[in-house]
């Protein structure tokens, strides 16, 4: 049972529970155990008095609930030898098995045309049908995309069961608290292509041509990262691995294996050994956070670095009659960077108005870093994201 306490002074203030009611009613509460899915009421609330000028508001729990299981193939199999026509209908299903009613579509992919693609009561067709629906035991998620096409199966009962393909491999129920992973994906999809339902494997590999090109340009970032990084930091770092969390830590066993909380000070340590002062460690770090062509978020590290010195040091090379091109860049990326807003909220007074035309004309300069000066822009105007 879900209690809230409100405290109110005094108890016996009408207004004030009456803006406690409305504000209780504004929700709906879903509480999940173990395998179990609870639904509550979304407009029934009991409210009675609690403590000293408090108030407790209970929801209320519908006569109709009724638990959910986690994914089975016994409960599918109790259903596909009944199983007498299959229609694929192309709409959604959303998360909780049930079609989408205008609802948002959190799935880009699916068209929902609502078209019907495949019609059979062939008991040839439905028995491959039934042999291809077998469902990984113990193997479920609740996947956050609708899922399409949809699975209309006629049983020889007369009902009607709505299934679900969801993310290309999972079979969604509203029978089911979560989405029950196939077997093999892979033979489904092809079964379907064989009938001419098309969209899921030609989804699929739109995806997968997608994510392998996301993987190529998260290596290349990498090898940006790593190729313009001082000697030192080569060092610090050890050997750099792809991996598709795009986390430096998971990137470098070396660093992942330092506690977060001394990552920066030996990284600054191990600076220091290659450039001595402090101004040359600014410089050769605003150097590397410059010359790298992308600026992917573990890119960034140069910066979060710079946000462990004084910010003096930064604005003195702005002053500077000549700094490389990359600093500059580097400069820029400095100023933009979220963090440099939270730690040092004071921190763009010294930017006057001729100092940030010189940033926007040295950055101007290099003609491939137009969105670094929209960002510092955007940064200087305490614009939020």
């Amino acid at each position: 049972m879900f209690e809230f306490n409100y405290w109110i002074l005094p108890s016996g203030n009408f207004l004030k529970k009456f803006c406690l009611v409305l504000f209780a009613m504004s929700f709906s509460l879903n509480k999940v155990a173990g395998s179990k899915e609870l639904n509550f009421s979304k407009n029934s609330y009991t409210i009675h008095s609690g403590k000293k000028d408090s108030l407790i508001v209970q929801p209320s729990v519908d006569s109709t609930v009724r638990y959910k299981p986690k994914p089975s193939q016994k409960m599918l199999d109790a259903i596909l030898c009944k199983l007498v026509r299959l229609r694929v209908i192309d709409y959604e299903l959303n998360l909780s098995g049930k079609p989408l009613k205008g609802e948002f579509k959190t799935n880009p992919i699916a068209t929902s045309t609502g078209v019907v693609l495949f019609d059979t009561s062939e008991t040839k067709i439905l028995r491959e049908f039934s042999e291809h629906l077998r469902i990984s035991q113990d193997s479920h998620s609740q996947l956050l995309v609708t899922s399409s096409p949809t699975f209309e199966l006629t049983l020889s009962d007369g009902r009607k069961i709505l299934l679900g393909l969801a993310g290309w491999g999972h079979i969604r129920w509203n029978e089911w608290s979560q989405d029950g992973r196939l077997s093999n994906a892979g033979a489904f999809l092809d079964w379907l292509s064989k009938n001419g339902i098309n969209g899921p494997s030609a989804e699929l590999k739109a995806h997968q041509k997608s994510e392998l090109a996301y993987d190529k340009k998260t290596e290349s970032a990498l090898a940006d990262l790593a190729q313009t990084m001082p000697k030192s930091m080569r060092n610090f770092f050890g050997v750099l691995k792809p991996d598709r969390t795009t986390q430096l830590e998971n990137f470098s066993e070396s660093y992942a294996k330092i506690p977060k909380e001394d990552r920066l000070r030996l990284a600054k340590a191990a600076l220091k050994k290659e450039f001595p002062t402090d101004s040359e460690q600014v410089g050769a770090l605003l150097e590397w956070s410059g010359k790298m062509k992308t600026n992917y978020s573990f890119q960034k590290f140069p910066v979060e670095l710079l946000l462990e010195y004084s910010p003096d040091l930064i604005l003195e090379k702005t002053k500077k009659i000549s700094i490389s091109s990359a600093q500059w860049v580097g400069i820029c990326r400095y100023y933009s960077n979220l963090n440099f807003r939270y730690k040092y909220p004071e921190g763009y007074s010294p930017l006057n108005k001729n100092l940030q035309k010189r940033i926007h004309s040295e950055v101007s300069k290099t003609r491939k870093n137009d969105s670094d000066i929209e960002d510092f822009d955007k940064a200087v105007k305490k614009w939020i994201p």
